[in-house]
């Protein structure tokens, strides 16, 4: 099974659950599914296609977790990358 079938199965069945928490924000598997398949559609729009990489830069929040998984379904590659300044990590 795939990360992304793992994730269509939970917003199908648990659509309401907490997928996501990041300091007081939570997020529903129903949102985060939704927010994931309209990342990986722009990204197809912008013509990134199987193959190409993709560099990430964001913060260490939920969010940030939508950018790889949304990668996974047009199957290109996400080159990740985590900036936090000592002591000023944010959520």
């Amino acid at each position: 099974m795939y990360l992304t079938q793992s994730i269509k199965t939970n917003a199908q069945t648990n659509r309401h659950g907490i997928a996501t928490i990041c300091g007081e924000r939570r997020q529903s598997w129903g949102s985060f599914a939704e927010r994931v398949a309209r990342l990986a559609g722009a990204l197809r729009d912008l013509g990134v296609g199987a193959g190409d990489r993709v560099a990430i830069l964001a913060l260490n929040c939920d969010r940030y977790l939508e950018s790889p998984i949304s990668q996974m379904k047009p199957i290109f590659h996400a080159a990740a990358t985590c900036f936090c300044y000592k002591n000023q990590c944010h959520t």
